[in-house]
């Protein structure tokens, strides 16, 4: 009988560690998932910023010797929520 109330115990007490390393790990996996989220909304915002703003597009499309048609569609696929193929390699400010 005392074999049975150990085994249990020790059943019970496995069941508390998975209970609390599943309960961290979904917390850990839930901020992840927050700190992503808010990067890929700052991502879309400052597309969303060169887009409205030729003058920043043009200068984009110059540093990084690519046409403003081109840049314009890279960065209406970022404001999309799209993760295209990276095309910009110089970010503002531009080294001169």
């Amino acid at each position: 009988m005392e074999r049975t109330s150990v085994k249990a115990g020790r059943q019970q007490g496995l069941n508390t560690q998975i209970s609390s390393a599943s309960t961290a790990s979904s917390s850990n996996e839930a901020s992840r998932r927050q700190d992503d989220s808010i990067a890929a909304q700052q991502t879309q915002d400052r597309a969303i910023t060169i887009l409205t703003n030729h003058q920043l597009m043009m200068r984009y499309a110059i540093a990084n010797d690519l046409s403003v048609p081109k840049v314009r569609v890279y960065f209406e696929k970022v404001a999309a929520g799209f993760d295209p193929t990276p095309i910009i390699t110089k970010w503002y400010p531009f080294d001169e």
